[in-house]
């Protein structure tokens, strides 16, 4: 009996890692599109939620493919937000 229980436990990284990966591209497309002026801790908050949970998913037997989904769009959230810090220090305001 406990080996059914710790079955079903096991995909739960996996699922929590794909969903709040989702919830981060959306908070991103949503921010980008309606150009609200938020602080980044939400963002940031789903894209190490979601790189976590997707690094312990990978671990477990079960659903390992939510995980290594949630942990692809984590990683590519974080090489985003990296590249648009860079970018954005780089633009010169005064021609």
């Amino acid at each position: 009996m406990a080996m059914k229980i710790k079955s079903k436990v096991a995909g739960i990284p996996g699922l929590v890692s794909i969903i709040s990966a989702l919830l981060g591209l959306a908070y991103f497309n949503v921010e980008y599109l309606t150009k609200m002026n938020t602080s980044i801790s939400p963002y940031v908050f789903f894209i190490m939620a979601s790189v976590f949970s997707g690094i312990v998913g990978l671990f477990s037997k079960k659903s390992r493919l939510y995980a290594i989904w949630g942990l692809g769009i984590g990683i590519f959230l974080v090489v985003h937000l990296i590249l648009m810090i860079f970018f954005s220090i780089n633009i010169n305001y005064k021609p």
